[in-house]
């Protein structure tokens, strides 16, 4: 059972979860494969997070889960164990890129229906639709003059 998701919410051949279970269960790590789920999650990330389109869908950055390439305990796993390698070998900028994925960025995914609720939320809130219909015009530009004095 391959556990990776195209965006399409089908399945890729990558990491099946019986390699990641395996390595929970034991002291054998296979760096390959925590390397694959790490890189997929940061192709995310940057998707996400460069996509004009998605922050606009998304404006209370809350994403969904579906978008993600593996459950988020898989990630989460396997980010731990890179961050507890780049320890190891005294990396500080590595940990702390690592920890921030883990505490920043993979909770921002979601359910999907929490996502879609949250956002929503955002957009139809008060402050969003306030901010949206009271514009101050430039000083001696006048409202549909299609002009704007010096």
């Amino acid at each position: 059972m391959n556990l990776s998701r195209d965006y399409a919410g089908g399945f890729t051949n990558t990491v099946k979860i019986y390699q990641i279970k395996n390595m929970e269960n034991s002291n054998e790590i296979d760096y390959k494969i925590v390397e694959k789920v790490c890189h997929d999650f940061s192709k995310v990330l940057e998707d996400v997070c460069s996509d004009p389109m998605v922050r606009f869908k998304y404006p209370a950055i809350h994403y969904p889960e579906s978008l993600l390439p593996y459950p988020k305990s898989v990630i989460s796993f396997a980010l731990n164990i890179w961050k507890e390698f780049a320890e190891k070998k005294n990396d500080k900028s590595t940990v702390n890129l690592l920890e921030e994925m883990i505490t920043v960025h993979l909770p921002s995914f979601v359910p999907d229906d929490e996502a879609k609720s949250l956002n929503l939320n955002l957009l139809t809130s008060d402050i969003c639709l306030k901010l949206s219909f009271s514009k101050k015009f430039p000083q001696g530009e006048e409202k549909g003059s299609g002009t704007f004095s010096e």
